[in-house]
């Protein structure tokens, strides 16, 4: 079985990405190419941005060889649908047996499922973006499309719902740790700083804001890892992830979406939007001692560990395959 995936290509897909899409991706591809080593049962490439990543066979695609003058959001969105049209249409994807798309694409993969290849489709996006919404529509009646998310509060929309997955080797529990400062990650993507500047306050730490540090330098010596999203996203997913695998407590707004990582009450806490006050409270009870670091990454060792990730990826697969 050949798998290739597709990338958004606003961004090079790598570890030191910025955009949310890139490093989902980046952790999807590391994690399938990994498995298709050890499972020695199907083969996958990545179709992406010129500069992308080399881990996997890569597929390049350099959208700045058709240059925009007017590089609006809606611009670059028609030249990626473009672009990927022309490598469909070009037979680039001829060989694979199954398509699996994370950028947000609508006429290439209509143009894929109608000549007969399965595709399967990883929305990144709110349920309310158009293309979810334009392709449910379009192919909800075709066996040879899926659809999937990382986000768990868009399941009941009808997409299966696969977790994001880290590879936890990289992450232990830094049981010297100082616990010296608030990291707040990918500080630019619709969070509020100052809502966090106020909480750190409120601790007496420091507060860490970089956008996409390495994290596993940034989580070593982290107290408590803040996620003040206005929405849920993959990136906000996996850096909590991480955090829980590190032994760090996370704590949220509500409108986060990560309530299924904080059900147990020593991951972490989650308040209203807003409630600086409550928030700092609630993440000054947290338990701070070896049996709680080590319970916080026994949390999502089971359902987020690349094994059963990978193993519902190559499920959906085979059945995509199994309707051709």
């Amino acid at each position: 079985m050949r798998v290739a995936i597709l990338a958004d290509l606003s961004e090079p897909v790598g570890a030191d990405a910025q955009s949310d899409a890139a490093v989902f991706t980046y952790e999807l591809a590391d994690a399938l190419g990994q498995a298709s080593v050890e499972m020695n049962s199907f083969a996958v490439d990545l179709v992406a941005r010129r500069g992308s990543w080399r881990g996997l066979p890569l597929l390049s695609i350099d959208p700045e060889e058709v240059p925009l003058e007017d590089a609006t959001p809606e611009h670059v969105r028609y030249r990626q649908e473009a672009l990927y049209c022309q490598f469909i249409l070009s037979g680039m994807l001829r060989d694979y047996d199954v398509i699996h798309c994370v950028a947000p694409l609508v006429t290439p993969v209509q143009t894929l499922v109608l000549s007969g290849k399965p595709v399967c489709q990883t929305f990144l996006v709110v349920n309310t973006h158009a293309v979810p919404q334009m392709l449910s529509r379009l192919l909800s009646g075709s066996r040879l499309w899926t659809s999937c998310t990382p986000l768990p509060c868009y399941e009941r929309s009808g997409k299966r719902y696969i977790p994001p997955s880290v590879d936890f080797k990289c992450y232990t529990l830094a049981r010297d740790s100082k616990r010296s400062y608030v990291l707040c990650p990918a500080a630019d993507h619709n969070v509020d700083t100052n809502a966090a500047r106020t909480i750190a306050g409120i601790l007496g730490k420091p507060l860490r804001t970089e956008l996409n540090p390495d994290p596993v330098a940034a989580l070593r010596d982290a107290y408590v890892m803040l996620d003040l999203s206005m929405q849920p996203s993959p990136a906000g997913q996996l850096w909590a992830i991480r955090a829980l695998a590190s032994g760090v407590a996370v704590a949220a707004w509500e409108t986060a979406g990560l309530g299924r990582l904080l059900e147990n009450e020593c991951a972490g806490a989650q308040v209203p939007p807003g409630n600086c006050e409550l928030l700092a409270r609630r993440i000054e009870a947290l338990p701070q001692s070896a049996n709680a670091l080590a319970m916080r990454r026994e949390i999502v060792l089971l359902s987020f560990s690349r094994r059963p990730v990978v193993a519902s990826y190559v499920e959906t697969y085979r059945t995509l395959l199994g309707f051709r």
